[in-house]
């Protein structure tokens, strides 16, 4: 199935290993910055940080979970739903076979009633003309 491969693929494209440093490294660069900004300015008042999205504050993590576990997580979900998909196509592919199946019995059936009835036709003419 190609988007099994693809997805695969895209996968583990994804999964760089310094791609999750350089996420670990914003995250981290983004949490110093903010300690920084709260030590120089001498008060412990909350301050909002934005990054080119207008005055829109970063939020954080809502779970309070760490990068690498997030991206577990979405891991997770992901095989999850490919083993989903995997199911589905199972399904597909075995009511596929059993519609092939009866369309041959199908055409088998119909062979054989254009047969009976060709042969009804002759006995009934057969019969007229005696």
């Amino acid at each position: 199935r190609h988007y099994r491969t693809s997805y695969r693929s895209c996968i583990n494209r994804h999964n760089c290993h310094s791609d999750f440093e350089a996420d670990d490294e914003e995250f981290d660069s983004l949490n110093q910055s903010d300690s920084v900004n709260q030590s120089d300015h001498g008060n412990h008042e909350p301050q909002q940080t934005s990054v080119n999205t207008g005055n829109t504050p970063r939020l954080p993590t809502p779970t309070g979970d760490s990068p690498h576990e997030l991206i577990e997580r979405a891991q997770e979900e992901n095989r999850r739903l490919l083993s989903l998909l995997e199911d589905r196509d199972h399904k597909i592919m075995t009511l596929q076979g059993r519609l092939l199946q009866q369309q041959h019995e199908m055409t088998l059936e119909r062979e054989r009633l254009r047969e009976e009835n060709a042969a009804l036709i002759r006995a009934m003419a057969a019969l007229a003309s005696n």
